[in-house]
């Protein structure tokens, strides 16, 4: 059934009085959602380029079984728990990473091992390049509830990441995406706290992966 007759179903079903206004509302805002998600209007890509994932050890390789879903957890609006981070491998640049990048200017993440990883073909990706892609990605997969809270309450705009993975293998915000998101006032979306060119990875999609080296005490 498309979108329109499962809106047609729901109009019929509150006229006969199966469900009441508050169920109408609820079911029509819930498949309109869901057609919105299946727009065309978002930044998309079928593939990501080489990314370089960060380990504690020496011996702690990329494991698909270390990949929890994402959840309602949060570790903060902007960042779920669960996924798997990675950031785009940069050869030609001084650092191998743009997250690197960023941890070397912060004094972050001496010791830790890098490990370049080949993804899959015909990927899912939601890229966030800039203000407007966001605030489009906003306007499908806004989060109403912050660990129990009304969004509006606490002035956040969390993204709703299980349905984001729910469409998408992964989300990736670009390094301009990264300025043009961050610190970006109370009543606009804003990715602070991702601090890099990042992807987040919502399922295994790797092909291949090799060891790279450990990063120094001081990068």
């Amino acid at each position: 059934m498309n979108d329109e007759g499962r809106v047609q179903k729901l109009k019929k079903a509150y006229a006969n009085g199966v469900i009441d206004i508050d169920e109408f509302e609820d079911e029509i805002t819930e498949e309109l959602r869901k057609g919105a998600r299946r727009s065309d209007y978002l930044n998309t890509s079928d593939e990501l380029g080489q990314q370089v994932w960060m380990s504690e050890g020496r011996d702690e390789d990329p494991d698909p079984a270390e990949l929890r879903p994402v959840d309602g957890d949060m570790h903060l609006p902007i960042k779920p728990k669960g996924g798997m981070w990675t950031s785009t491998y940069t050869p030609e640049n001084e650092h191998d990473s743009d997250w690197i990048r960023w941890c070397s200017t912060e004094g972050f993440y001496g010791g830790r091992h890098k490990w370049l990883i080949e993804p899959k073909d015909n990927l899912n990706v939601l890229v966030v390049d800039g203000m407007e892609d966001l605030q489009a990605v906003m306007s499908v997969y806004r989060k109403e509830f912050y660990k129990g809270t009304k969004a509006s309450l606490i002035g956040a705009h969390p993204l709703d990441f299980e349905l984001i993975a729910e469409d998408f293998d992964a989300m990736r915000l670009t390094k301009e995406g990264q300025w043009d998101t961050r610190l970006t006032g109370v009543d606009e979306p804003d990715l602070y706290g991702w601090d890099s060119e990042s992807v987040l990875n919502f399922r295994w999609n790797w092909k291949d992966y090799e060891y790279i080296g450990c990063c120094d005490s001081t990068f």
